[in-house]
């Protein structure tokens, strides 16, 4: 089971694979030294306890971590995103200059982006951001005010035909 935060969520890690290792303190530090982002506390939380990897078998979470070419890396993730300006036409949900604001942490299997809006501080002391989807039909909405409140009332919560397994299996390492 895991830590204090995030007690109630099972990581899963079937046997026969490697996995990325999980965010360290010292690693988390570097992240935010060389992005000049500090990191939601929530998010450092979950990045300590599980990595990256997929929650309830649907949401894509990543993290920072330095396994480069990793599609979870939390770097290369947010970059990703963002060069795929032309292919979205990101144009239709974002002013270019508000586009520079946007932070990707997440996605699930349906193809929705999940983001931190940097200028949108719903917590200082906490350092929490508020949390945007970009769904599969426009526009954009607000879903979380915080990364822990992602996690339980989007990403756990129970829905009309889908109760969430409050699982993780953490990204599986190719070699």
């Amino acid at each position: 089971m895991a830590g204090k935060i995030f007690s109630d969520i099972e990581i899963v890690e079937p046997s026969g694979f490697s996995y990325a290792p999980r965010a360290t303190d010292a690693g988390l530090d570097n992240f935010e030294s060389k992005s000049g982002f500090l990191l939601p506390k929530s998010y450092r939380a979950f990045c300590k306890e599980f990595g990256a990897g997929e929650l309830a078998n649907y949401y894509r979470i990543s993290s920072p971590m330095k396994m480069r070419t990793h599609d979870l890396n939390l770097s290369l993730f947010n970059s990703s995103y963002h060069k795929e300006n032309d292919a979205h036409s990101w144009d239709s949900y974002f002013d270019p200059q508000v586009l520079k604001l946007v932070f990707f942490f997440g996605d699930n299997i349906d193809g929705e982006a999940y983001y931190w809006k940097l200028d949108e501080v719903s917590n200082a002391r906490q350092r929490e951001f508020h949390i945007y989807v970009i769904p599969r039909v426009y526009p954009t909405k607000k879903i979380a005010d915080s990364f822990k409140a992602f996690i339980y009332d989007v990403c756990l919560k129970p829905q009309k035909n889908w109760r969430p397994k409050h699982i993780f299996c953490r990204a599986i390492v190719h070699r």
